[in-house]
């Protein structure tokens, strides 16, 4: 199994343009969205070629991955939620310290 993090925070992201937020949440704009996408294909791109010269000759490889039919971000299973909940948690602990 593996799980896939982004190899880089994504070219052109200004620290404040997902300001209060530790993932992509409901206040973020549609361009930091855009460029963690664009990351992800670069970074998963790059996971394949990797794994295609690990592979023996005649081998395969199965992938599964999570994925959604709308391209609306923010309705992902109700993970959003949580997410949501967990950077508030970690705002507030941090602002206490």
């Amino acid at each position: 199994m593996s799980l896939i993090w982004l190899s880089q925070v994504p070219k052109n992201l200004d620290g404040i343009m997902n300001e209060a937020n530790i993932h992509i949440g409901l206040t973020t704009p549609p361009l930091v969205t855009k460029l963690y996408q664009n990351q992800f294909k670069k970074d998963f791109s790059r996971f394949l070629q990797m794994r295609c010269k690990e592979i023996v000759p005649g081998g395969r490889m199965v992938l599964m991955k999570l994925g959604r039919k709308i391209k609306d971000v923010f309705l992902v299973g109700g993970t959003t939620m949580a997410f949501e909940l967990l950077s508030h948690g970690l705002g507030t602990l941090v602002a206490e310290v």
